[in-house]
Protein backbone atom coordinates (compact mmCIF):
# COMPACT_ATOMS: atom_id res chain seq x y z
CA UNK A 1 0.00 0.00 0.00
CA UNK A 2 1.59 3.19 -1.16
CA UNK A 3 0.90 6.90 -0.03
CA UNK A 4 0.21 9.03 -2.13
CA UNK A 5 2.76 11.81 -1.55
CA UNK A 6 5.95 9.77 -2.01
CA UNK A 7 5.32 8.04 -5.41
CA UNK A 8 3.24 10.91 -6.89
CA UNK A 9 5.46 12.13 -9.68
CA UNK A 10 6.12 8.62 -10.77
CA UNK A 11 2.54 7.32 -11.13
CA UNK A 12 0.47 9.97 -12.42
CA UNK A 13 0.51 11.96 -15.53
CA UNK A 14 -1.82 15.16 -16.68
CA UNK A 15 -3.77 14.53 -19.58
CA UNK A 16 -5.20 18.27 -20.19
CA UNK A 17 -3.96 19.42 -23.29
CA UNK A 18 -3.05 16.13 -24.76
CA UNK A 19 -3.53 16.18 -28.73
CA UNK A 20 -6.05 13.16 -28.70
CA UNK A 21 -6.58 11.65 -32.31
CA UNK A 22 -10.04 11.12 -33.82
CA UNK A 23 -11.57 8.74 -34.07
CA UNK A 24 -14.83 6.83 -35.03
CA UNK A 25 -17.42 8.64 -33.80
CA UNK A 26 -19.96 6.92 -31.83
CA UNK A 27 -18.65 3.56 -30.49
CA UNK A 28 -21.45 3.02 -28.15
CA UNK A 29 -24.93 4.71 -27.58
CA UNK A 30 -25.71 6.21 -24.19
CA UNK A 31 -28.22 8.09 -22.66
CA UNK A 32 -30.80 10.44 -24.31
CA UNK A 33 -29.44 13.79 -24.54
CA UNK A 34 -32.26 15.27 -22.65
CA UNK A 35 -31.57 13.32 -19.63
CA UNK A 36 -30.89 15.62 -16.13
CA UNK A 37 -28.01 17.67 -16.54
CA UNK A 38 -27.14 16.00 -20.09
CA UNK A 39 -26.21 12.68 -18.14
CA UNK A 40 -25.15 9.90 -20.35
CA UNK A 41 -23.49 6.42 -19.48
CA UNK A 42 -20.86 4.64 -22.04
CA UNK A 43 -20.44 1.10 -20.96
CA UNK A 44 -21.14 -0.62 -17.91
CA UNK A 45 -19.60 -1.92 -15.07
CA UNK A 46 -20.97 -5.06 -14.81
CA UNK A 47 -19.76 -6.10 -18.50
CA UNK A 48 -16.60 -4.97 -17.14
CA UNK A 49 -16.93 -7.73 -14.33
CA UNK A 50 -19.12 -10.27 -16.45
CA UNK A 51 -17.59 -10.31 -19.95
CA UNK A 52 -13.95 -8.59 -19.22
CA UNK A 53 -15.74 -6.04 -21.90
CA UNK A 54 -12.80 -3.58 -21.47
CA UNK A 55 -13.02 -2.14 -25.11
CA UNK A 56 -13.82 1.57 -26.05
CA UNK A 57 -16.73 2.99 -25.52
CA UNK A 58 -16.14 6.37 -25.75
CA UNK A 59 -13.28 8.96 -27.22
CA UNK A 60 -12.16 11.53 -25.06
CA UNK A 61 -12.42 13.49 -28.46
CA UNK A 62 -15.90 13.05 -28.27
CA UNK A 63 -16.31 13.90 -24.62
CA UNK A 64 -15.02 17.21 -24.91
CA UNK A 65 -16.89 18.00 -28.50
CA UNK A 66 -20.38 17.26 -26.22
CA UNK A 67 -19.31 19.95 -24.02
CA UNK A 68 -19.65 17.49 -21.08
CA UNK A 69 -18.31 19.48 -18.04
CA UNK A 70 -18.12 16.54 -15.15
CA UNK A 71 -17.12 12.82 -15.64
CA UNK A 72 -15.63 9.49 -14.48
CA UNK A 73 -14.70 6.71 -15.97
CA UNK A 74 -12.17 4.14 -16.34
CA UNK A 75 -9.77 4.01 -19.42
CA UNK A 76 -9.95 1.66 -22.51
CA UNK A 77 -8.28 -1.76 -21.36
CA UNK A 78 -8.51 -0.45 -17.55
CA UNK A 79 -4.96 1.39 -18.73
CA UNK A 80 -6.18 4.06 -15.91
CA UNK A 81 -8.80 6.39 -15.01
CA UNK A 82 -10.01 9.14 -16.30
CA UNK A 83 -11.83 12.24 -14.96
CA UNK A 84 -13.16 15.55 -16.31
CA UNK A 85 -14.06 18.66 -13.65
CA UNK A 86 -14.72 22.06 -15.46
CA UNK A 87 -14.24 20.70 -18.79
CA UNK A 88 -10.68 19.58 -17.98
CA UNK A 89 -10.05 15.83 -18.63
CA UNK A 90 -7.36 14.41 -16.07
CA UNK A 91 -5.88 11.36 -16.42
CA UNK A 92 -3.65 8.83 -14.21
CA UNK A 93 -2.18 5.63 -15.95
CA UNK A 94 -1.59 2.57 -13.40
CA UNK A 95 1.15 0.14 -12.98
CA UNK A 96 1.78 -1.22 -16.77
CA UNK A 97 5.59 -0.33 -18.30
CA UNK A 98 4.30 -2.29 -21.45
CA UNK A 99 1.46 -1.67 -21.95
CA UNK A 100 0.37 1.73 -24.20
CA UNK A 101 0.52 4.64 -22.99
CA UNK A 102 -2.39 6.18 -25.41
CA UNK A 103 -4.99 7.30 -23.30
CA UNK A 104 -7.98 8.17 -25.80
CA UNK A 105 -10.73 6.61 -25.17
CA UNK A 106 -12.68 4.73 -22.11
CA UNK A 107 -14.44 1.52 -21.23
CA UNK A 108 -16.48 3.26 -18.85
CA UNK A 109 -18.10 6.88 -18.30
CA UNK A 110 -20.69 8.63 -16.56
CA UNK A 111 -21.00 11.87 -18.07
CA UNK A 112 -22.65 15.20 -17.84
CA UNK A 113 -22.86 18.50 -18.38
CA UNK A 114 -23.60 20.89 -15.77
CA UNK A 115 -23.48 24.94 -16.22
CA UNK A 116 -24.85 26.15 -12.85
CA UNK A 117 -23.75 24.52 -9.31
CA UNK A 118 -25.75 24.69 -5.47
CA UNK A 119 -22.82 24.84 -2.89
CA UNK A 120 -23.37 24.37 0.93
CA UNK A 121 -20.73 23.75 3.38
CA UNK A 122 -20.55 20.47 5.18
CA UNK A 123 -20.89 21.34 8.92
CA UNK A 124 -19.75 17.84 10.46
CA UNK A 125 -17.23 14.82 9.93
CA UNK A 126 -19.10 12.77 7.42
CA UNK A 127 -17.18 9.04 7.90
CA UNK A 128 -17.59 6.37 4.88
CA UNK A 129 -20.32 4.62 6.24
CA UNK A 130 -22.28 7.19 6.05
CA UNK A 131 -21.54 9.44 3.22
CA UNK A 132 -24.11 7.50 0.86
CA UNK A 133 -27.12 8.09 2.64
CA UNK A 134 -25.69 11.79 3.42
CA UNK A 135 -24.80 12.48 0.09
CA UNK A 136 -29.00 11.71 -0.49
CA UNK A 137 -30.08 13.73 1.95
CA UNK A 138 -28.45 16.69 1.06
CA UNK A 139 -29.20 16.60 -2.52
CA UNK A 140 -32.83 16.08 -1.48
CA UNK A 141 -32.72 19.03 0.57
CA UNK A 142 -31.42 20.98 -2.65
CA UNK A 143 -34.14 19.95 -4.52
CA UNK A 144 -32.13 17.08 -6.72
CA UNK A 145 -34.55 14.13 -8.08
CA UNK A 146 -33.07 10.69 -6.85
CA UNK A 147 -34.91 9.10 -9.68
CA UNK A 148 -32.05 10.12 -12.15
CA UNK A 149 -28.49 10.22 -12.10
CA UNK A 150 -26.75 13.41 -11.41
CA UNK A 151 -23.70 14.36 -10.51
CA UNK A 152 -21.95 16.23 -7.42
CA UNK A 153 -18.70 17.90 -6.03
CA UNK A 154 -17.03 18.37 -3.46
CA UNK A 155 -13.82 20.46 -2.45
CA UNK A 156 -12.07 20.29 0.73
CA UNK A 157 -10.29 17.58 3.18
CA UNK A 158 -11.17 13.79 2.45
CA UNK A 159 -10.51 11.47 5.46
CA UNK A 160 -9.37 7.72 5.71
CA UNK A 161 -9.00 7.41 2.35
CA UNK A 162 -8.86 4.23 0.47
CA UNK A 163 -8.31 4.85 -3.50
CA UNK A 164 -6.60 3.34 -6.77
CA UNK A 165 -5.46 3.41 -10.33
CA UNK A 166 -6.15 0.58 -12.71
CA UNK A 167 -3.15 -0.52 -14.89
CA UNK A 168 -4.63 -3.02 -17.42
CA UNK A 169 -6.41 -6.41 -17.17
CA UNK A 170 -4.89 -8.98 -14.23
CA UNK A 171 -4.48 -11.99 -16.32
CA UNK A 172 -5.70 -14.19 -13.60
CA UNK A 173 -9.24 -12.41 -13.53
CA UNK A 174 -11.73 -15.15 -15.28
CA UNK A 175 -14.95 -12.82 -14.43
CA UNK A 176 -17.36 -12.59 -11.88
CA UNK A 177 -16.54 -14.44 -9.34
CA UNK A 178 -12.76 -14.91 -9.64
CA UNK A 179 -10.31 -15.06 -6.63
CA UNK A 180 -8.26 -12.58 -8.81
CA UNK A 181 -8.67 -8.89 -9.23
CA UNK A 182 -10.14 -7.39 -12.47
CA UNK A 183 -7.42 -5.10 -13.30
CA UNK A 184 -3.61 -4.46 -12.06
CA UNK A 185 -3.65 -1.44 -9.69
CA UNK A 186 -2.10 1.02 -7.59
CA UNK A 187 -3.77 1.11 -4.38
CA UNK A 188 -3.49 4.38 -1.98
CA UNK A 189 -4.03 4.94 1.87
CA UNK A 190 -4.07 8.64 3.15
CA UNK A 191 -5.50 9.64 6.89
CA UNK A 192 -5.94 13.21 5.44
CA UNK A 193 -6.27 13.77 1.38
CA UNK A 194 -6.65 17.45 0.10
CA UNK A 195 -8.35 18.08 -3.56
CA UNK A 196 -11.67 17.54 -5.43
CA UNK A 197 -14.31 14.89 -5.47
CA UNK A 198 -16.32 14.05 -9.03
CA UNK A 199 -19.14 12.05 -8.09
CA UNK A 200 -21.93 10.21 -9.46
CA UNK A 201 -25.24 9.34 -7.57
CA UNK A 202 -26.66 6.70 -10.17
CA UNK A 203 -30.33 6.09 -9.75
CA UNK A 204 -31.37 2.19 -8.75
CA UNK A 205 -31.49 1.24 -12.82
CA UNK A 206 -28.12 2.51 -13.09
CA UNK A 207 -26.75 0.84 -10.19
CA UNK A 208 -24.37 -1.69 -11.57
CA UNK A 209 -23.95 0.67 -14.74
CA UNK A 210 -22.20 3.51 -13.71
CA UNK A 211 -21.22 2.22 -10.22
CA UNK A 212 -20.59 -0.79 -8.87
CA UNK A 213 -23.27 -3.37 -7.85
CA UNK A 214 -25.05 -2.34 -4.62
CA UNK A 215 -23.47 0.75 -4.54
CA UNK A 216 -25.10 4.33 -5.64
CA UNK A 217 -21.68 6.07 -5.86
CA UNK A 218 -18.52 6.25 -8.37
CA UNK A 219 -16.27 9.24 -6.84
CA UNK A 220 -13.38 9.67 -8.31
CA UNK A 221 -10.45 12.13 -6.67
CA UNK A 222 -8.60 14.98 -8.53
CA UNK A 223 -5.34 16.94 -7.10
CA UNK A 224 -5.77 20.35 -5.85
CA UNK A 225 -3.35 21.10 -9.23
CA UNK A 226 -5.29 18.86 -11.26
CA UNK A 227 -3.02 16.74 -12.78
CA UNK A 228 -3.89 14.14 -10.84
CA UNK A 229 -6.88 11.71 -10.30
CA UNK A 230 -8.02 7.98 -8.98
CA UNK A 231 -10.69 5.86 -8.39
CA UNK A 232 -11.84 6.65 -4.62
CA UNK A 233 -13.11 3.35 -2.86
CA UNK A 234 -13.93 4.48 0.48
CA UNK A 235 -13.51 7.96 1.98
CA UNK A 236 -15.11 10.71 4.42
CA UNK A 237 -15.56 14.26 4.29
CA UNK A 238 -14.06 16.46 6.47
CA UNK A 239 -16.44 19.64 7.98
CA UNK A 240 -15.52 22.40 6.43
CA UNK A 241 -15.59 21.57 2.88
CA UNK A 242 -18.01 22.44 -0.01
CA UNK A 243 -20.46 20.01 -1.24
CA UNK A 244 -22.40 21.12 -4.49
CA UNK A 245 -25.17 19.81 -6.33
CA UNK A 246 -26.46 20.99 -9.65
CA UNK A 247 -28.81 23.73 -9.60
CA UNK A 248 -32.11 22.90 -10.73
Amino acid sequence: MRSYASTRRHLFRHAAGLCLPCATAGLATAQPATSPHGFAAYGAFRNLMQRRDFAPKVTLERLRADNVTEAVGALADLRGEVTIIDGRSVVSLGPCPECSTNADSACLAAVARVSRWTSEVVTQDIVGRDLRGYVAERATANGVDLGAPFPFRFRGSLLNVLMHVNGGPDPRFTGHGSLAPMAMSDLYREAVLEGDVVGFHASASMVGIISHAGDPLHCHWVSPSRDATAHLDDFGLRAGGTLSFPSQ
